[in-house]
């Protein structure tokens, strides 16, 4: 997992990222008695890669700091496997 913020040169911009990458934990199988079907932990769930995107504005307002940030989660629309 890697995440970074990152201001723009244009004044009171950002750019605000985060990707994540796993690989698939290991599981075993069992059959509908409950005995292990081939080697314990021999099946592995896929890949998963996330990215999130957004892009960021600080202003003042009031004498208060404020920010608008707008983008995009899940660029790579992969599906969590661990979720459902």
């Amino acid at each position: 997992m890697t995440w970074g913020y990152l201001p723009l040169p244009r004044k009171n911009w950002a750019v605000a990222y985060l990707l994540e990458w796993r690989d698939g934990f290991p599981f075993s199988v069992h059959d509908d008695d409950g005995r292990s079907v081939g080697a314990a932990n021999s099946r592995r769930m896929p890949d998963y890669v996330n990215l999130n995107l957004h892009v960021e504005r600080r202003f003042v307002f009031r004498n208060q700091h404020w920010a608008f940030r707008g983008g995009f989660n899940n660029i790579t629309n992969r599906r969590n496997p661990n979720t459902g």
